[in-house]
C-alpha cells in the first residue's frame, strides 16, 4: 500500500511541476497575445482557442480514458499480446473523426463565424480565418493527447509532464511571441499556436511506440489474444460514456469566452478571457492527482485489490481537501 501511495505522490509532484511550467507559460502567451494585437483580434484569437480545444476534447471520444483503463488491465490479466491492437482500437477512430471534424469546420468556417462573432462581417470574416488557419492541426492535437494518455496508463508521467505540458508551452509560446514581434496578423498568430501540436503528437507518439516496444521485449505470456473485435468492443463501451463527460467538461471552461464574443463582442470575450483564465489555478491540486490517480487504480482494481484501491482514492481525496481548499478560497 505504501508503494501504490509513494507512485501517486510522485506523479502528482510531477505533475504538478509541469502543469504548472505549463500554466505559467499559457499564461504569459495570453498576456503576449492580448497587449501585441489589437483587442478585437485578440478576442477573436482566444474564441478560436476555444473552440480548438472544445473540438479537441470532443474528438478523443474519451478514448483517452478508455486507455487508461484497458492497459493497465490487460497487463494484469497477461493479455499481453492485446497492447498494439487496443492502441490502434484507440487511436485509428479518433484520427478519422478528428479528420472529418476538421475538415467540416473548415467548410463551415464562415457561417459559424457569423454565429460566434458580435460586431459585423468583418469580425466574422477575421474569426474565419482564424479557425481555418488553426483547425488543420485538429487531428495532430487529438492523437496527441490520446497518445499521452496511453504513456501515462503504463505508468509514466514524464511524457505527460515534459511533453505535453512544458514543451508545447514553451515552442507555442516562442512561435507565437515571434509571430507578434514581426507584426503577423491573427491569422498567422492562430496558425503559430496551433503548429506546435505537430511536435507534441510526434513526441508523444513516438513515446508510446518506445513503451510497447520495450513491454513486447519482456513479454512472455501465453495467454492467447481475442479477436480485435471483442478488443474494440470492449473498449468503445467503456471509452464512449466518459466520452461526453469530457465534451461537457472542456465545453462548460470554454464554453463562456464564445457566449461573450457571441452576445456582447470580441473585445470584451479578450478581457473576459484573460481575467478570468486564473481560474484554472484551482487544478494544480486536483489536475496532476487525476493524472496519476486513473492507471493506479484501473490496475488495483484489475488486480481485485479493492481494499488497496479504496486506500488510495481516499489518500488522493484527503490531499484535495488539505492543500487545495485555500485555492477555491481565494477564487
Amino acid at each position: 500500500m505504501r508503494d501504490d501511495r509513494t507512485l501517486l505522490a510522485s506523479g502528482a509532484i510531477l505533475n504538478l511541476t509541469g502543469l504548472a511550467a505549463g500554466g505559467l507559460l499559457s499564461f504569459v502567451l495570453v498576456v503576449v497575445v492580448t497587449r501585441g494585437l489589437p483587442q478585437s483580434q485578440a478576442g477573436l484569437f482566444l474564441e478560436t482557442v476555444a473552440v480548438f480545444t472544445i473540438l479537441s476534447q470532443t474528438a478523443q471520444l474519451g478514448a483517452d480514458d478508455g486507455l487508461l483503463r484497458m492497459i493497465p488491465r490487460q497487463r494484469v490479466l497477461g493479455r499481453n499480446q492485446e497492447l498494439r491492437p487496443l492502441v490502434l482500437v484507440g487511436l485509428v477512430p479518433v484520427l478519422v473523426v478528428a479528420t472529418l471534424v476538421a475538415v467540416v469546420v473548415f467548410v463551415a468556417a464562415p457561417a459559424l463565424s457569423n454565429v460566434l462573432a458580435h460586431g459585423g462581417d468583418l469580425h466574422a470574416r477575421q474569426l474565419a480565418s482564424f479557425l481555418r488557419a488553426a483547425i488543420p492541426f485538429l487531428p495532430f492535437a487529438t492523437l496527441a493527447a490520446v497518445a499521452l494518455a496511453g504513456t501515462r496508463a503504463f505508468g509514466t508521467m514524464v511524457p505527460n509532464a515534459v511533453v505535453g505540458n512544458v514543451v508545447t508551452s514553451a515552442v507555442r509560446l516562442a512561435l507565437v511571441s515571434a509571430a507578434v514581434a514581426a507584426g503577423m496578423s491573427g491569422m498567422w498568430i492562430a496558425t503559430a499556436w496551433a503548429m506546435p501540436m505537430i511536435v507534441t503528437f510526434i513526441a508523444a507518439s513516438g513515446w508510446l511506440a518506445l513503451l510497447l516496444r520495450r513491454h513486447d521485449a519482456k513479454t512472455t505470456s501465453e495467454v492467447p489474444s481475442r479477436a480485435i473485435r471483442g478488443i474494440a468492443a470492449e473498449f468503445w463501451r467503456f471509452a464512449i460514456p466518459r466520452a461526453l463527460g469530457s465534451t461537457f467538461s472542456i465545453t462548460v471552461t470554454w464554453f463562456d469566452v464564445l457566449l461573450v464574443g457571441a452576445l456582447v463582442g470580441s473585445q470584451q470575450a479578450a478581457i473576459y478571457a484573460a481575467a478570468t483564465r486564473y481560474l484554472a489555478v484551482a487544478l494544480l491540486i486536483l489536475g496532476p492527482l487525476q493524472l496519476v490517480l486513473a492507471p493506479v487504480i484501473s490496475r488495483l482494481v484489475a488486480e481485485e485489490r479493492w481494499h488497496r484501491a479504496d486506500a488510495v482514492y481516499q489518500t488522493a481525496t484527503q490531499w484535495v481537501m488539505a492543500f487545495g481548499w485555500p485555492i477555491y478560497l481565494s477564487i
